[in-house]
């Protein structure tokens, strides 16, 4: 879990295998949902980026950001938990930090739509966005 968490696993990231960034891909697909099975059996189609916990020259871990790091985790979660990870995290990280409405990504499904939530001593502020700008993408 450290190493998927820590990004120091060495998995190939499958976003880079996903063609939602090419032209013109992205608002076509931007809601489409993967299962993690699915995000982590396209991962698998590639050579790690380099052996698990390696280390590199300078006497660090090599390190490199990967998203099939937290869909593996997720998966670990959901297996150990024996309910959906997204239960564990609101149960041990939303509620506890007093968040009201900050909903899983799975349950975020309002097209266009952002909702964020903060919390200052016990009072609660929402905020709500609308874009369509892709420009955080690329």
């Amino acid at each position: 879990m450290r190493q998927l968490l820590q990004h120091t696993s060495g998995l190939y990231d499958y976003v880079d295998d996903l063609d939602i960034f090419a032209e013109g891909e992205f608002e076509k697909h931007r809601y489409y949902h993967h299962a993690p099975e699915q995000l982590v059996e396209i991962a698998m189609r590639h050579r790690p980026d380099f052996p698990a916990g390696d280390i590199s020259a300078d006497g660090n871990p090599k390190w490199k950001y990967s998203n099939t790091g937290y869909a593996l985790a997720g998966m670990i979660i959901t297996r150990v938990a024996a309910h959906p990870w997204e239960q564990e995290a609101k149960r041990r990280i939303v509620w506890s930090l007093g968040l009201a409405h900050t909903p899983s990504p799975r349950a975020a499904s309002t097209r266009g739509r952002t909702r964020g939530a903060s919390t200052s001593s016990r009072r609660t502020e929402h905020a709500e966005t609308s874009s369509t700008s892709t420009r955080w993408a690329t």
